[in-house]
């Protein structure tokens, strides 16, 4: 392993979880996966609980959901981190569940940075939240 990083151990021994007085545990941590991407990405299922950013993205990027029958229990974050770039995160035809919309193929957040959309599958179906920035922020389900 290189010396610049930490294996699982070392970052587990730098939490100590316990109980607190009414079950819930305490004091458990962990570290989110990231990734940056500036051009098209098909999310792989190991990709499962990564934070994605189109930091450094000149133009839109898509992001494209793995099968549901195959995605059972994954989650995804895409965040908008470039002014004027849209993010499109698209599914299995027919299969993204979306604002108004339980047959939808995609969804679009228009370039305000900030902006993010959160998707999990059951394995059959991929559903999907929206995180604003602001209220008038243009949205596009296809």
């Amino acid at each position: 392993m290189p010396k610049n990083e930490s294996s699982t151990m070392e970052l587990m021994e730098s939490f100590v979880p316990s109980v607190d007085n009414d079950g819930c545990i305490v004091n458990l941590g962990y570290k989110v996966r990231t990734s940056t991407k500036t051009a098209a990405y098909t999310v792989l299922v190991s990709d499962s609980g990564t934070r994605f950013s189109n930091a450094g993205a000149v133009g839109s990027v898509t992001f494209t959901l793995p099968a549901v029958a195959s995605s059972t229990g994954c989650e995804y974050w895409f965040f908008n981190a470039v002014e004027a770039q849209d993010i499109v995160v698209a599914a299995p035809t027919g299969t993204l569940v979306a604002y108004n919309d339980i047959t939808a193929d995609s969804i679009t957040l228009a370039s305000l940075p900030g902006t993010c959309v959160h998707v999990f599958c059951d394995g059959t179906k991929w559903y999907s939240g929206v995180g604003l920035s602001k209220i008038d922020i243009t949205i596009t389900v296809a």
